[in-house]
């Protein structure tokens, strides 16, 4: 597993919602605990998992395709056109 928030907390001595909210660049965090955040995430590699944060944000910006048949009727590149 990889770096979380709550790692960068307790590095910085904040809370992880301090961290989140620097990450997300809120405007509630002051300058210079925001710089410390993104130092040590930066130092650690640190990524979003953006599967927690659509988790949270009940948005997972997929959109399914659904097709009844492939065989019948449709150009070898129907499944491209369709996805572009």
């Amino acid at each position: 597993m990889g770096v979380t928030i709550k790692d960068i907390a307790k590095l910085a001595n904040v809370s992880h919602t301090t961290v989140s909210r620097a990450l997300n660049n809120s405007p509630l965090i002051k300058e210079k605990t925001k710089k410390k955040i993104l130092d040590i995430a930066n130092t650690l590699n640190y990524i979003p998992d953006y599967h927690a944060k659509n988790l949270v944000l009940q948005k997972s910006h997929t959109i399914g395709l659904f097709f009844t048949s492939m065989a019948n009727g449709t150009s070898p590149s129907f499944l491209a056109d369709s996805i572009r």
